[in-house]
Order: structure tokens, then C-alpha cells, then sequence
């Protein structure tokens, strides 16, 4: 597994309809990698990650601020062996009020007033799910590059 990764074609599973979600191949070779009993996503957006750990028989917990959950102060159910977050890119695409819900949320990362409490915020969400990992458990976190204007 490669700090950076580019993969040609998608694959299968989660929804291409919803803007910005990962490919499912990095999921599966999370799990490959990294051989988790329990895994959790977070941000699970259109639960592409439910869908890899359903198709290779691991236990998983996708959770998402569309269904009320807030992975910046939110406390998790489980104590997952590998948690996968994806979060958003700042304000290159909106996803509260236009991607799901009929209003904007205050509490989504992609509705930051400015990057820098962008930035303040996705270290708080991630030290927070950081802390409810099992002891010995992978936080992985999808970062992608963003290019603006060329």
C-alpha cells in the first residue's frame, strides 16, 4: 500500500452519483492491508465502504452527518480496528444543502466560513476519531490534491 494512490478505473460500489466519494479499490485494499475485525467510516457518504466490507465479509459501521452524526464531537458505538476517513476538501464541493439535506449545516466541514477554521475543524474531527480507535487500531484518511484555476 502506497502513501499515494491513483486508480484508473473505479471499481465497484457506493454510488459515482455522489460527488466526490473514493473509489472502492482503496477500500478493499485497506482491508487487504491492514486485516481489520471491525471497520468504520465516519463520513460514509454513499457507503461505498459498506459496500466492500459487505462483499468481503467484514463487520462495519458507516456513519454520516446526513443521518445526524458529527464526527468532529460525535462519540462512536464501536471501537473499530481500522477507521477510514474521506472528509471534504473545504468548499470545493458543498454537500449539506445540495448534495443531501435542504439546508446548508453549520457543523459540515465543507461549509467552513474560510480555510483556516476549515483546517481547525478537520484536526478536531480527526484527533476525535483518532481517540476512539481500539488500542493498536489504523486511522486512514483519504486526501485528495485540489486544483483550482488550472
Amino acid at each position: 500500500m502506497n502513501s499515494i494512490v491513483n486508480y484508473p478505473e473505479r471499481g465497484k460500489g457506493g454510488s459515482s452519483s455522489w460527488r466526490g466519494n473514493c473509489s472502492p479499490i482503496l477500500i478493499s485494499d485497506l482491508i487487504n492491508q491492514y486485516r481489520p475485525k471491525l471497520f468504520c467510516d465516519p463520513m460514509k457518504g454513499s457507503d461505498t465502504s459498506g459496500d466492500v466490507c459487505r462483499q468481503m465479509g467484514i463487520d462495519y459501521r458507516g456513519l454520516d452527518l446526513y443521518e445526524k452524526f458529527d464526527a468532529r464531537t460525535g462519540e462512536l458505538p464501536i471501537s473499530p480496528d481500522l477507521l477510514f476517513m474521506h472528509p471534504p476538501y473545504h468548499s470545493i464541493i458543498f454537500y449539506s444543502g445540495e448534495v443531501w439535506g435542504q439546508e446548508p449545516d453549520p457543523r459540515d466541514l465543507s461549509r467552513c466560513p474560510d480555510y483556516v477554521t476549515f483546517i481547525s475543524r478537520l484536526n478536531e474531527t480527526t484527533r476525535n476519531m483518532y481517540d476512539q480507535i481500539r488500542n493498536g487500531g489504523i486511522l486512514a484518511v483519504l486526501v485528495g490534491q485540489v486544483r483550482k484555476a488550472g
